[in-house]
């Protein structure tokens, strides 16, 4: 019996939004995790200081001003 080719289409559109699905969520859980991360350090006085210095130290111009968490505007 050859299977249905609308009902393949429909299994793979299932199969890719379960993935979709599964990835979102793994994505949404690191950020979450990554945020907690960040308000403890940014509990942490001497952390934050520390984290702050080494950012310094390996810093990229990329136009984010950590200390204060804002975009600065770059001109380009």
């Amino acid at each position: 019996m050859t299977p249905d080719p609308s009902d393949l289409l429909r299994r793979a559109e299932f199969g890719l939004s379960c993935s979709d699905a599964a990835e979102a969520l793994r994505r949404e859980r690191y950020a979450r995790r990554v945020r907690a991360e960040f308000a403890a350090l940014r509990a942490d006085p001497q952390g934050w200081q520390a984290y702050l210095s080494e950012a310094d130290l390996t810093a990229v111009a990329d136009g984010v001003d950590y200390s204060r968490n804002v975009l600065i505007a770059t001109g380009s």
